[in-house]
């Protein structure tokens, strides 16, 4: 009867082990740094795959003009959406929504350092990240 406890210590290893990969499967965790371009317009590529941005974490300049290409490789439709921050027109900086296979672009100007979130509206609670501006 020895077994009992170890069989079920290596099926509670094991179901741990496959919610931790379950939980590591929404897509890459990327961060990256935008080279400041003076004077012209810095450009990034952000993946969209389903349920994940790749990068999810963006650092630029505050006042760097960036242009994001947003390529959506996964079959579900996606956008992006930079929450909490206005633009001239008084409107934050948002996509239209992008279907699987398809790519649009965006224009941005922050000009105020601060963390941002950015997130996809279709699934907001799953598919995040995060754009901080630094001081010029």
């Amino acid at each position: 009867m020895r077994w009992i406890p170890r069989v079920t210590t290596v099926m509670l290893l094991l179901v741990a082990v496959g919610a931790a990969a379950a939980c590591g499967s929404s897509g890459p965790k990327t961060s990256v740094t935008v080279t400041p371009v003076p004077g012209g317009t810095a450009e990034l590529t952000v993946t969209m795959g389903d349920f994940y941005f790749d990068p999810n974490a963006i650092t630029v300049p505050a006042g760097q003009r960036l242009r994001l290409v947003l390529p959506n490789v996964g079959k579900m439709p996606h956008n992006w959406h930079l929450l909490s921050y206005k633009g001239p027109d008084g409107k934050e900086f948002q996509s239209a929504v992008i279907q699987g296979g398809q790519s649009s672009q965006i224009e941005l100007v922050v000009s105020t350092p601060g963390t941002y979130k950015f997130r996809c509206d279709v699934h907001p609670d799953v598919m995040t990240g995060t754009l901080i501006v630094t001081g010029s």
